[in-house]
């Protein structure tokens, strides 16, 4: 008995038993755990995998709207299907599925939203500034910046995306232009990593074709879904964009200004524009909704929803009418003026325009690309040129800061001024690049040569189709303001050439945004706010007030042009006449003095208040009068517009040559709009303003711009009437500047000419400011244009300005070069 049992214990407490034994323990265990799992626990499992869960989602808001004078939209939401991805549903293979979806997109031709600051395709270059780029190393090497080497401080845009390939661990496969796409979709994941729940805006505006599929294969791209979302729109583009600007990612410097009122970093704002300036009136309360999505993403049901609240409205002072008919105007002229110019002079100061300037203008503006040339295929006009292009570029001496598409452009300029490639071949390719509209019989008469590449450039030119800052010749580039004088309101702001701000919502275009970057007439320029130029005779107003004001003359004295001015030493100033003819004005007061715009009288003026007192020496002294009176019109200091603009510049040298609107002065046309509206109202300096009152998006009052004076200056109203009659007779007197520009025309206006020369290889710049009408002023006008040759221009401008807005339909005699125009 006793031998059974210590078999026992000896079987028991043997190695093998105790591994056999506890095997089976595990293997209870486990039965009973998977018994529980399966059979107690297997629904609320079965349901735990396949029912959805709660996930709570910011919602938009609306951002708010922008509206003329009257009423009409600048800036509105319109509704839109949006694909979206939702950060916080894991997925394996997040390539993968990050790229079916860019090739769904691709085959659909969808736009994708694209943030990721690098060109699209190679050689990939930075598209953000300074500033932004050194913080985004900073992220992607893990670094402050003062820890970066020079080699990564200094990479450029190609070297980087190699590195944004290893940060994001893109598979090596993928070719650079599917990998470029992918890093976007990856670097807009990651500036969530933070906010796992708020979606990333993929796609917006989609077809419906795209729809059905992403819902139809949700399993191939789990975490995407549909959504109807707002998408701001310019109704009006190209016509307001420099006022209006455009929305966007919330920049670094932005968000460290905004993100104590609530602002995220991955904010839409207003980047520039009244988007910019109303920001915190046109945005909105965001509001929360929860949904049940399944693991894949899918949307299944809405159960709780916390509404936004919309943004307010905007009102301007802008009368869109206006400004689409002050638009026309400025357009319509530099089209007359280079149509004026085409194999024939008007002037002697204007040379004439060959088809070899035409043609290449266009190159220079990307009118007509030299990238699509080099990737022309085979049996094209294009192709064929390409070819000797590349050859051309081969033999060039090579540029280390040009892009093989800049030499191309460069060496197609070179091409087309010696030769080497036929007019008649470039209009093929303006065809083939649908420059020009063209039908069968349009090709077959060009190929047999029975239509003129010069005749054919000007009819487009004619129509319309060929617009002026597409040749890229002066002028080619303009302005206009248009001001009432007796609040400060901006009824009219054209800055020609524009761009289309719709182009910039949702993600940069950036093939459309490096086209505007290569244009040299710079459509991305604001140049009504910011275009500043030397203002010439547009001046002579303050130095004639300040010289009858301060008694250096009256208004009956007389004084003798002797065409070159000696009293205040060399080098002696001349006045344009002697320039021309080598004679003087003669005996001059100072309404003759603003009506031939006699820079002697000017000069004399000047020099005496220079000298009335010499504490600060003569010429200081003079600099000093005429500041104190350019002050009083505003001319020191920014105009108060709610958009960029530049400062003045008041001339700082040269007394006798700055009183004649030269010297150093610098002025943006608002600049002068501010001077001759508070010149036509008898010294009331006002805050100019462009935006009117805000709204709540149900209609309650929150803000109303109400005129803001700054300054009452106490002119002399005989003084005051001197300077106008002066004016006037630039329009109307007998030796007027302008007097064939407004002849029979039944408006009494008071203005003045202006030019000054900036390049002697090129026009001079031409103004023309003034008032209407003459004996009770409404408006101040203003307009510039850039290298524009001749005043009489922007005087013909102002006048149809002037006709539209009081209501004149009537067509008026072009001016006649009868007289030389200051």
């Amino acid at each position: 008995m006793d031998s059974y049992f210590h078999k026992f214990i000896k079987f028991i407490t043997s190695r093998l038993f105790i591994l056999a034994f506890g095997f089976f323990l595990i293997f209870v265990m486990l039965g009973v755990h998977l018994f529980k799992l399966q059979i107690i626990e297997g629904e609320y499992h079965q349901s735990k995998v396949s029912t959805n869960v709660l996930r709570e989602l910011p919602i938009s808001a609306p951002r708010g709207t922008i509206y003329d004078r009257y009423g009409k939209p600048l800036a509105v939401n319109k509704i839109a299907m949006s694909i979206k991805l939702d950060p916080s549903i894991e997925v394996e293979n997040r390539d993968e599925v990050l790229l079916n979806l860019v090739k769904l997109l691709e085959k659909n031709n969808e736009k994708m939203i694209d943030e990721l600051p690098l060109s699209s395709e190679k050689p990939f270059e930075f598209q953000t500034t300074d500033n932004e780029e050194l913080r985004w190393k900073e992220e992607v090497f893990g670094k402050e910046r003062s820890k970066l080497t020079k080699e990564q401080l200094a990479m450029s845009g190609d070297d980087f995306f190699q590195e944004l390939r290893k940060f994001f661990k893109i598979d090596p496969i993928l070719s650079n232009k599917e990998a470029r796409k992918v890093v976007s979709l990856k670097y807009s994941l990651y500036q969530k990593r933070y906010r796992k729940y708020q979606p990333i805006t993929v796609a917006t505006d989609i077809k419906d074709k795209t729809i059905a599929e992403l819902e139809e294969n949700y399993d191939k791209y789990p975490g995407f879904y549909i959504d109807i979302e707002a998408v701001r729109y310019y109704p009006e583009g190209e016509l307001v964009s420099h006022i209006i600007g455009y929305t966007g990612k919330i920049t670094q410097e932005q968000y460290e200004t905004l993100k104590d009122q609530g602002y995220n970093q991955d904010d839409i704002v207003g980047r520039i524009g009244i988007e910019k300036e109303m920001e915190l009136y046109l945005r909105g309360k965001e509001g929360t909704t929860s949904v049940e999505v399944d693991p894949l993403g899918q949307r299944k049901e809405v159960h709780k929803v916390e509404k936004p609240i919309p943004g307010g409205k905007v009102f301007l002072t802008l009368d869109l009418g206006l400004q689409k008919k002050v638009e026309e105007i400025l357009v319509g002229k530099l089209r007359d003026i280079i149509l004026s110019r085409i194999e024939k002079a008007p002037s002697k100061s204007e040379p004439p325009i060959y088809i070899q300037d035409l043609l290449a203008g266009m190159v220079s503006t990307n009118t007509i690309s030299a990238e699509e040339i080099l990737k022309a295929p085979t049996g094209t006009k294009q192709k064929a040129i390409a070819d000797r292009l590349k050859n051309k570029i081969k033999n060039m001496k090579k540029d280390e800061g040009k892009s093989e598409v800049e030499l191309a452009k460069q060496a197609l300029i070179e091409m087309i001024k010696t030769k080497e490639v036929s007019s008649k071949n470039m209009i093929g390719v303006m065809v083939e690049q649908n420059v020009i509209t063209a039908d069968e019989q349009f090709k077959k008469n060009l190929e047999r040569g029975t239509i003129s590449p010069i005749e054919i450039i000007k009819e487009r030119i004619k129509t319309g189709e060929i617009s002026p800052h597409e040749l890229g010749l002066d002028p080619s580039t303009g302005a206009a303001v248009v001001v009432d004088v007796h609040t400060g309101e901006v009824l009219s702001l054209v800055s020609y050439p524009s761009y289309d701000n719709n182009k910039f919502i949702n993600g940069i275009d950036y093939e459309y945004y490096k086209k505007l970057q290569g244009d040299p007439t710079i459509p991305m320029f604001p140049r009504a706010t910011q275009g500043r130029m030397a203002p010439g005779s547009t001046f002579k107003m303050i130095t004639g007030i300040a010289g009858l004001e301060e008694g250096a003359i009256t208004a009956s004295e007389r004084i003798n042009d002797k065409g070159i001015y000696t009293d205040a030493g060399l080098p002696y100033a001349r006045c344009w006449i002697y320039n021309s003819y080598h004679v003087g004005h003669g005996l001059t007061d100072i309404n003759r003095a603003l009506e031939v715009s006699c820079n002697y009288f000017f000069y004399e003026t000047s020099y005496r208040m220079a000298r009335a007192n010499g504490k600060n020496g003569i010429e200081q002294n003079g600099l000093n009068v005429l500041r104190k009176y350019a002050s009083k019109f505003g001319l020191d200091r920014k105009t108060g517009i709610e958009l960029d603009e530049y400062e003045p510049k008041l001339s700082d040298r040269d007394v006798i040559r700055s009183a004649i609107g030269q010297g150093t002065h610098n002025f943006a046309p608002i600049h002068l709009a501010r001077y001759i509206a508070t010149l036509a109202n008898g010294g009331t300096l006002y805050n100019l303003h462009i935006v009117d009152s805000v709204k709540t998006y149900d209609g309650n009052l929150v803000l109303k711009k109400e005129p803001e004076i700054l300054e009452k200056s106490e002119f002399d109203p005989k003084n005051l009437q001197t300077i106008y009659k002066g004016m006037q007779e630039v329009t109307n007197g007998d030796e007027g500047t302008v007097r064939a520009v407004f002849r029979d025309f039944p408006i009494k206006v008071a203005g003045k000419t202006g030019s000054a020369q900036e390049q002697l290889s090129r026009g001079e710049h031409a103004w023309f400011v003034g008032f209407a009408p003459y004996d009770d002023p409404q408006i101040a006008v203003v307009v510039a244009i850039p290298f524009g040759y001749s005043s009489n221009y922007p005087a013909e401008v102002f006048r149809d300005i002037v006709g539209e807005y009081f209501g004149l339909n009537k067509e008026y005699e072009k001016a006649s070069m009868d007289n030389l125009l200051y």
